[in-house]
């Protein structure tokens, strides 16, 4: 059962990988960050709803589950979250590179245990703790080596944004294509 785990999870890195790079080309070519995140939440939503539909998941439904907080605000509230947030993960892929935007993710773990904690009393072990750590740090590290390995993150050598003015190289590319 864990192998069944780790391959999902492996398969929807990959898939994400592929969301990012894709989502990065059309923001290089000039579709809108908004767009870019609410097309694919409205086809998402069609989509789920769609499915839980046939399969019948409507029927049970109940607007209070026993926790005192109904059900539609805490879909409303998640919804909201959760597009705001994609919709400034969308902004930083079009105006950093992928190397320097995506080890950011790692911080999420660390950030999920405080909130799991305050918001649903969830208290890690010392090995979970350490875990996240380590996962936060390498994340963390990898940003470190994607600036200094360029000596400070350019936009003009990934594909996205446009050319830093002060960079030597993309006023030279800029020439050539001008030209």
């Amino acid at each position: 059962m864990v192998w069944q785990g780790v391959t999902l999870a492996l398969l929807a890195a990959c898939t994400h990988s592929v969301v990012d790079t894709t989502r990065k080309a059309a923001a290089a070519n000039g579709i809108p960050p908004i767009a870019l995140v609410n097309l694919p939440a409205i086809l998402d939503a069609a989509v789920a709803c769609s499915l839980v539909g046939l399969l019948g998941g409507f029927r049970n439904a109940r607007l209070d589950h026993g926790s005192g907080t109904p059900f539609a605000l805490a879909v409303l509230s998640t919804s909201a979250l959760l597009l705001y947030s994609k919709l400034l993960y969308q902004k930083a892929l079009a105006l950093s590179p992928l190397s320097l935007t995506i080890p950011f993710l790692s911080f999420t773990p660390a950030i999920l245990v405080g909130t799991a904690y305050v918001f649903v009393g969830e208290k890690p072990s010392w090995s979970g703790l350490i875990g996240v750590s380590i996962v936060a740090a390498g994340g963390y590290l990898l940003s470190l080596h994607s600036v200094s390995s360029s000596g400070k993150a350019s936009r003009s050598t990934d594909g996205g944004g446009a050319p830093d003015p002060d960079d030597k190289a993309s006023k030279a590319a800029l020439h050539v294509h001008v030209s």
